[in-house]
């Protein structure tokens, strides 16, 4: 029962990316060509919605499902060419062009 919300926004999710043609081939390969703004657009919104989503778990300190707080850290390795982005017990680590 805890889950069936996850399963839900997961459906919705999914019909949503099925009813924006981000599914379709035929906007991919649009997208690889520069003929389309189509998937640009929703991987830009992706991009916006991620950092407020990331503000706001900053911010009020959003607990996940287990009860324990989300955390966000950001670390810079000593060489200075890779940030490690913590959230949640699980990381990302990006290369960054110096």
């Amino acid at each position: 029962m805890k889950f069936i919300k996850f399963l839900v926004v997961g459906m919705l999710f999914g019909i949503v990316m099925a009813k924006s043609q981000a599914l379709s081939w035929y906007r991919i390969q649009e997208m690889f060509r520069f003929q389309s703004f189509h998937m640009y657009g929703i991987i830009g919104t992706a991009v916006v919605l991620g950092v407020i989503g990331t503000a706001l778990i900053k911010k009020y300190q959003w607990k996940d499902y287990h009860g324990d707080i989300c955390w966000v850290e950001a670390y810079l390795d000593s060489d200075g060419r890779s940030v490690e982005l913590v959230l949640d017990q699980w990381s990302l680590t990006l290369d960054m062009v110096t």
